[in-house]
């Protein structure tokens, strides 16, 4: 399943079950008071909740705040592209680790695949 529809389908449930929703505000600060309610500060609005579900990625602004992940490295580019899946792909996923960084592929549905390269921006060529 592309990953914009599982989003979408995760957004909606959300809002259906009740959850706030809050798009186009980055997460400035996070605390937890004793009583065990999140006190959240996203743009110039503030919340509180019982419950905090970090969905922001692997480079987890929710985390790196709650010292809970390194912070993001900025040696690196990504470059990614949906292509037509490759004959034989099937449901695997591969990943090639390089000297310079690695490259991968993965199957994406509707007989796509998505292609993604990951180096320090001097060994990219390479």
């Amino acid at each position: 399943m592309p990953r914009r529809i599982l989003d979408a389908i995760l957004l909606r449930r959300c809002e259906e079950a009740g959850s706030v929703v809050c798009q186009g505000a980055a997460i400035r600060a996070l605390s937890r008071d004793p009583a065990g309610v999140w006190n959240i500060e996203a743009g110039d609005r503030r919340f509180a909740a019982r419950c905090l579900v970090a969905a922001d990625g692997r480079n987890s602004t929710v985390a790196r705040l709650l010292g809970a992940a390194p912070a993001a490295r900025r040696d690196r580019v990504a470059l990614q592209a949906h292509l037509p899946a490759p004959a034989g792909l099937g449901r695997d996923i591969e990943l090639h680790l390089l000297p310079q960084g690695y490259c991968g592929i993965a199957p994406v549905g509707a007989g796509l695949a998505n292609f993604c390269l990951v180096a320090s921006a001097g060994n990219l060529d390479a």
